[in-house]
């Protein structure tokens, strides 16, 4: 899935005033980031949606993010979710992309 920018200003998107490091809080709430890049919401949404995400969203910088993704819902209700919730649409793309994955084999 291509991660884009729906609204020009992505109202769930707050710059971060954190220059260095990440932060992470998950709880009942939902999940709470700081100080991340796109490239990092695209893992992160890698990981929640189970599905390659690919930024291509253009944005730069370090971002603040508030998250609240129910694991029970589809892949389709989360999508909706995050659009609602973050300003950013998960489109399915038909260009290939190259996807880094590390694979472990066995373990000694």
């Amino acid at each position: 899935l291509a991660l884009k920018v729906i609204p020009p200003d992505a109202p769930g998107l707050k710059p971060s005033g954190q220059t260095r490091g990440t932060g992470r809080r998950g709880g009942p709430g939902g999940e709470s980031d700081q100080g991340v890049s796109m490239a990092i919401v695209a893992r992160i949404l890698s990981h929640d949606l189970q599905v390659p995400v690919v930024d291509q969203t253009g944005r730069t910088g370090r971002f603040d993010l508030q998250l609240d993704l129910d694991p029970m819902k589809s892949l389709e209700e989360k999508k909706q979710i995050v659009l609602d919730q973050l300003g950013l649409d998960l489109i399915p793309t038909e260009n290939k992309q190259v996807i880094k994955v590390l694979v472990a084999q066995k373990l000694k």
